[in-house]
């Protein structure tokens, strides 16, 4: 279907524009941000469909929208879309194009269907996200984006590594040289190899997820990213990991792995939450509240390996759709705590429900969806993970009840010190959110509330998919 080629292409050739657009580089760019979103959402009713073209050397442009890449392909288009609108329409217009392009490398990531062309659209997500970090970051600008392109390239060159060799086992197998997902996985080989090629894929995507003790780039990009970066990269990047595990990963799941991932996952939601109950800039712990998060993806695909279990694999699946609306709305909030109050150290705050109503009720909403509060889209993919582990992990499942304590914990920690409680006079008169915050954050949450009570256009999605992964 060409139309699928268009989706995939419309941001790259959007990208150029903002370049020439000088004081209306925002408000082109949220149009054709808007478009993108429109023509994806059309997308809803064509699931399943593929453009392929005559490969070279096994590489083609194999590209589809499958059960399992259509609500990501969505979330990106959600997300940019909040992002453009959120942006101080100051900033000159290669921030825009840098976006666009973004996008377009999150597109390609998302939809193919070929292992080697899925490398190239993951290397090419480097490219903006290091501009995007080291021209317009904080003050470790250059500190943070070395840091982030070092952890994500040395896990793509780990993976890259993997894909020869599967490349190359398949050519010893069958006599030529086949990248796409349907073929090389045919070619798994055994022994001691198998444990090269799974390590490989292993570092790139927990690496990306990111996952405790590989999780240390994501606090720095987070924190140091200007406030649209950061909800873009907490949103976005982080399921490039989730999807390279649940698309390309499960191929090589067995129960011993299953259970060292669980571990994993445990580990990552504890210590994340112990890390963001430590923190005192209010940033730094929406980041840690995030990588906490992640915990559950993992936990999710470790259960699976063990006992196949679909409900805590489509738990897993709905955390990326869900955390990739919610903790935007988390940074996007503390963005405009920061901009009013000139501070995001959480001692300095206070009482901001008093002249922050707006900010209140979406930075309320926000924290309640982030700690799992029923009727929020949070809620389903934590509840689907905790009660479809519960059989296969039951005498440690008690961790991740604690897990899920301590989150709640910090996040309504904060909240106590930030909005409610008493006004800190120190602030002076501050001003509430402005009108390009306020209806991104509003945005962003009805959604987050819809998915709540209405998960099923999304979760049977999953749910579809799952029953192919048998």
């Amino acid at each position: 279907m060409v139309y699928l080629l268009l989706l995939l292409l419309l941001p790259l050739l959007f990208s150029f524009i903002p370049l020439f657009s000088g004081r209306y580089s925002k408000l082109l760019s949220s149009f054709l941000s808007f478009i993108v979103l429109l023509v994806t959402s059309i997308f809803y009713f064509h699931i399943n469909e593929s453009f392929k073209t005559l490969a070279f050397y096994g590489v083609d442009l194999n590209i589809a929208i499958n059960y399992l890449s259509y609500p990501l392909v969505l979330l990106v288009s959600i997300v940019v879309f909040a992002a453009i609108l959120y942006q101080d329409p100051d900033i000159e217009g290669s921030y825009f194009s840098y976006i666009f392009f973004l996008e377009f490398s999150l597109f390609g990531v998302f939809m193919s269907q070929n292992l080697f062309l899925f490398y190239i659209f993951w290397e090419l997500v480097l490219i903006p996200s290091y501009f995007m970090i080291g021209r317009w970051g904080g003050p470790r600008k250059d500190y943070t984006a070395l840091k982030f392109l070092i952890y994500t390239h040395v896990g793509s060159v780990l993976m890259l590594v993997s894909i020869f060799i599967l490349a190359y086992n398949y050519y010893t197998i069958y006599g030529n040289f086949n990248f796409d997902y349907s073929s090389i996985f045919k070619a798994i080989p055994s022994g001691s190899i198998y444990y090269v090629v799974l390590a490989g894929f292993f570092l790139a995507f927990f690496i990306k997820l990111p996952t405790v003790p590989l999780h240390t780039w994501a606090p720095d990009v987070y924190v140091e990213s200007p406030t649209t970066s950061s909800m873009i990269f907490s949103g976005l990047l982080s399921k490039m990991g989730a999807y390279g595990i649940f698309a390309i990963f499960m191929e090589f799941g067995d129960p011993e792995l299953g259970w060292f991932i669980v571990s994993l996952g445990i580990i990552s939601l504890i210590y994340a939450s112990f890390s963001a109950l430590a923190q005192r800039d209010l940033k730094r712990m929406v980041a840690y509240a995030s990588i906490g998060h992640m915990g559950f993806i993992s936990i999710s695909i470790g259960v699976y390996f063990i006992s196949h279990s679909t409900l805590a694999l489509i738990g897993g699946m709905f955390m990326m759709f869900a955390h990739g609306l919610i903790i935007p709305i988390l940074f996007g909030t503390v963005g405009s705590v920061e901009r009013s109050t000139g501070t995001r150290a959480i001692r300095d705050l206070g009482g901001l429900t008093k002249m922050m109503p707006n900010l209140a009720f979406l930075m309320t909403g926000g924290f309640l969806a982030s700690l799992g509060l029923p009727g929020l889209a949070g809620f389903i993919a934590e509840f689907s993970v905790v009660v479809g582990s519960w059989e296969t992990i039951t005498y440690i499942s008690f961790l991740v009840v604690f897990g899920l304590v301590l989150s709640a914990s910090y996040h309504i920690w904060a909240l106590q010190r930030t909005i409610f409680g008493p006004y800190n006079n120190y602030l002076g008169k501050i001003g509430d959110m402005i009108p390009r915050e306020f209806w991104p954050m509003l945005i962003l949450f009805l959604l987050v509330l819809i998915f709540g009570i209405f998960p099923s256009p999304i979760y049977n999605l999953f749910l579809q998919y799952s029953g192919g992964v048998y």
